[in-house]
């Protein structure tokens, strides 16, 4: 029932009726109470993971660092809100225009993931393996990425936005909205924050609304599977579309074992309303250990490698229609690939 009660809160609090202002109301202070709490209790939490981590001789320490990972999280976020207030009353000081006030948080933005990105990859204790490269042209594109773990969303922008200097737009579940950073910078950048089963029109209209708002040169991230690959999910969706599905589409969505089947209607949308925009695929395994936050405090990301391989297909190399046929082949092929690297 608490977690009813729980989940009800913040569905309410990130639904769109909710004004941000309201939202923030609630999320910033229960930030401060977070901050203050795990203030209070700091020294009790480093020596419990410490006594946790030796008592199972990881004399690396990972529960005590992925502990001082989450303390930078909680100084990230405090330093996006900061950023966010600062930004905003520059604009308003210096009288600039929306474009450039979106560039100054897109800069933002950029420098904010790459810290946060640098802290994680060397407190929780993983490396970082990249094949394949966004090719350098001036396309729009429809990035998909895998979905195994909490810091998917991290990896695309440091491996795709930042280091190619391109902006990102996110298709991303509205719960996030309850990190008041980026809540804040999420809300003032071409973002479609939508709700999984729940309005499906209301949702594709965000994410048109979304991909008509990107820079020129820009993208737009959508996670194909719609969640986070856990076996179970992959059955049930292959149930689905077996019950639901043409004859074709089910004994495709058969195949697939390391992914979940695609869910088309996003993608489709973003290549309706981007009718010249390349597919850029960034698939990757070594994060299936972090699929939830207790697996990351168990050490699930630590001494691990992820392996990413980025794949750019031009507007012109991509099969026409894009129905869901296509989409699914697509997709085959990146889960081909996870089998050919015998993922665990």
């Amino acid at each position: 029932m608490a977690k009813s009660n729980l989940t009800s809160a913040i569905e309410k609090l990130t639904s769109p009726e909710t004004p941000a202002f309201i939202r923030r109301l609630v999320t910033i202070p229960l930030l401060w109470l977070s901050t203050l709490l795990i203030a209070k209790t700091l020294l009790l939490l480093l020596s419990a993971t410490l006594v946790f981590d030796l008592v199972r001789r990881r004399f690396e320490l990972p529960t005590t660092r992925v502990l001082l990972a989450i303390l930078v999280f909680i100084v990230g976020e405090w330093s996006g809100v900061a950023l966010g207030a600062a930004s905003f009353l520059a604009s308003i000081a210096l009288r600039l225009g929306a474009d450039e006030g979106q560039r100054i948080d897109i800069e933002i933005q950029r420098r904010w993931s790459q810290a946060l990105w640098a802290a994680f990859s060397f407190l929780i204790g993983f490396e970082v393996k990249v094949e394949g490269e966004l090719e350098p042209t001036n396309n729009q594109f429809i990035l998909w990425v895998r979905h195994t773990s909490l810091l998917d969303v991290f990896v695309s922008a440091n491996v795709i936005a930042n280091p190619n200097r391109r902006f990102l737009g996110y298709v991303l579940k509205d719960s996030i909205l309850m990190s008041p950073a980026i809540d804040i910078f999420g809300s003032r950048l071409p973002n479609a924050f939508v709700r999984r089963g729940v309005n499906r029109d209301k949702a594709l209209a965000k994410i048109r609304d979304m991909a008509n708002r990107l820079p020129d040169n820009g993208g737009a991230l959508i996670y194909p599977e719609g969640t986070r690959f856990s076996e179970r999910k992959r059955q049930r969706a292959v149930e689905k579309i077996q019950e639901h599905g043409e004859p074709t589409l089910a004994q495709k969505a058969s195949l697939f074992i390391n992914v979940l089947p695609p869910k088309t209607e996003g993608s489709k949308i973003l290549f309706e309303t981007l009718p010249d925009a390349d597919l850029v695929v960034l698939n990757h395994y070594g994060f299936e250990g972090g699929l939830h936050l207790i697996d990351i405090l168990k050490g699930g990301l630590f001494g691990k490698t992820l392996n990413i391989r980025v794949t750019h297909h031009s507007h012109e190399s991509l099969p026409q229609p894009l129905d869901d046929d296509a989409l699914f082949d697509l997709w085959l092929r990146e889960d081909e690939w996870l089998t050919e690297n015998n993922i665990e």
